[in-house]
């Protein structure tokens, strides 16, 4: 388990004081930046950078992780109540000011953060039970928010990704990492949703035609498989290049998170 920056931590509280984010969120959020920035024990894939960089990061992360619950428990609202446009206005704030951007960098952040919040509605909504996979994988790609993270990552650290998205391989290499995480996501809260009945996990999807058994063994091979089309996406690349760095730091961060974070499992 990764040991939480705790001067982070308190200039997160002070960040959400006024929003409906919470320390559940502020810790998830945390514990996600620091295995993005940091790696893990077993891997060197950390991006790095100092607290600066860490704590911007774990709010865009605390956000998308209150977002998801915000949208699963029906995106309660009330006189008073801060709104998700005025969590999105507190989060640029500590996220995009301060750097000298191309206008395109902060179109993808703004662009990414929607589409987040609207693929994360789909799937969790009633129409999800009717989707074929193919669907729900299109739906997975932004509803596991893995572009927003990756326009998060190329603001912070510089990765020029905003500007390079649309070239073959690093597109490819975008759509496969979200499949890619949103499969690794549905394995590690499959206990927890079955018992929620969430709609939105592809093992309950494809549950529709195979045993539970047989579900989970197809979804885990899909993810080896999706993780051999992320390596052979990756090669394609330069050996130093910033889309390859930062795909593989999300995959190792987020991966490490999953471990810690009680949010991903039933409860006991």
């Amino acid at each position: 388990m990764t040991s939480l920056d705790g001067a982070v931590l308190g200039a997160l509280r002070t960040w959400a004081h006024g929003l409906d984010i919470a320390e559940d969120h502020l810790v998830g959020g945390l514990t996600m930046a620091h295995y993005v920035r940091d790696g893990t024990e077993e891997s060197a894939t950390g991006l790095g950078g100092g607290s600066g960089r860490l704590f911007a990061f774990a709010a865009d992360m605390a956000f998308l992780v209150w977002l998801n619950d915000h949208i699963e428990q029906g995106e309660l609202t009330g006189p008073g109540r801060p709104t998700v446009d005025d969590h999105v206005r507190q989060l640029a704030a500590v996220v995009l000011v301060g750097h000298d951007l191309p206008e395109e960098e902060q179109h993808w952040w703004y662009v990414t953060l929607r589409a987040a919040w609207a693929a994360d509605r789909a799937a969790t909504g009633p129409a999800v039970g009717r989707w074929s996979y193919a669907e729900y994988l299109d739906n997975g790609v932004d509803s596991i928010n893995v572009p927003h993270v990756l326009s998060t990552i190329s603001v912070l650290w510089g990765s020029g990704i905003a500007a390079r998205r649309t070239e073959p391989d690093v597109a490819a290499a975008i759509r496969v990492l979200g499949i890619r995480q949103r499969l690794s996501n549905d394995l590690a809260s499959l206990a927890k949703e079955r018992l929620s009945g969430d709609p939105g996990n592809a093992v309950l999807l494809v549950e529709r035609w195979l045993g539970p058994e047989q579900a989970a063994r197809f979804i885990a091979d899909e993810l080896r498989g999706h993780d051999r089309l992320l390596t052979t996406t990756l090669a394609r690349l330069p050996s130093d290049d910033p889309v390859a760095a930062a795909a593989l730091a999300v995959v190792t961060g987020l991966e490490g998170a999953q471990h810690d974070l009680t949010r991903y499992g039933a409860a006991p």
